[in-house]
């Protein structure tokens, strides 16, 4: 009894096995060429200029004129991630809390201060540092309350 269960089970085995090899044996033919191609890939260097996005600004504050608008990276990643469409929403993002006014600050440019897609590094910045000074803007005069 039981070594006919274990060739009954055998027979469907091959049966799901066997039945439409050639379509199995192609699909696992095209999976593993775009496998290849995906690995295949080298690593490429390019350098990118990516826009300052600068968050918290204090209020009353107003950052000084000649503060960087954007900065240079060097990204290092296959060609499809490194494409033109992939880098367009890349940016570097420095936060202003805690920044005293009409004092220069400076930003040590780090990985963690961009946002990049997956799979692309970051690996070194032109200027490695942004100084960054805040203003005060001049007080509003409250003509509403003198009335």
């Amino acid at each position: 009894m039981e070594k006919g269960r274990t060739l009954n089970g055998m027979r469907i085995f091959w049966k799901l096995l066997t039945n439409n090899f050639g379509w199995k044996l192609a699909s696992l033919g095209i999976s593993y060429l775009l496998w290849l191609t995906l690995v295949a890939q080298p690593e490429m260097s390019t350098v990118k200029t990516l826009p300052v996005l600068y968050k918290n600004l204090p209020q009353g504050a107003a950052l000084a004129t000649g503060t960087p608008e954007a900065v240079h990276v060097e990204l290092r990643g296959t060609q499809t991630a490194l494409s033109g469409s992939n880098l367009a929403d890349a940016m570097l993002t420095l936060d202003l809390d805690g920044v005293p006014p009409n004092t220069p600050h400076t930003f040590e440019i780090a990985g963690a201060h961009l946002k990049l897609p997956q799979g692309v590094q970051f690996v070194r910045a032109d200027p490695p540092q942004l100084s960054v000074r805040l203003t005060l803007l001049p007080a509003k005069p409250d003509n509403l309350s003198k009335r």
